[in-house]
């Protein structure tokens, strides 16, 4: 997000989107909102985060690559809990 800032702010560019893929329990999204704040205010571009993730966690492996030995289908669901506190981003 650094760099990307930086970057954005040489080029002349007002904004950046990071993006989240695989969202799990949330918790890196408000971390990545609470850089984006201090990049933003540190290079002038304005930061949009955004988390993409299925909610479903992790799918069947089917390639060894994969390491079946540490990862099984469903980790990593996303926490939908209603009312569950974060931080506010």
């Amino acid at each position: 997000m650094r760099r990307a800032t930086e970057l954005a702010a040489r080029l002349g560019h007002r904004g950046v989107t990071v993006v989240e893929f695989g969202v799990a329990g949330g918790n890196g999204l408000p971390a990545l909102a609470e850089h984006a704040r201090y990049y933003a205010a540190a290079t002038g571009v304005a930061v949009r985060v955004v988390g993409f993730d299925s909610g479903a966690g992790l799918p069947d492996v089917t390639d060894p690559r994969d390491l079946p030995h540490l990862f099984a289908p469903g980790y990593y669901t996303m926490d939908h809990t209603p009312g569950r506190e974060r931080p506010s981003w």
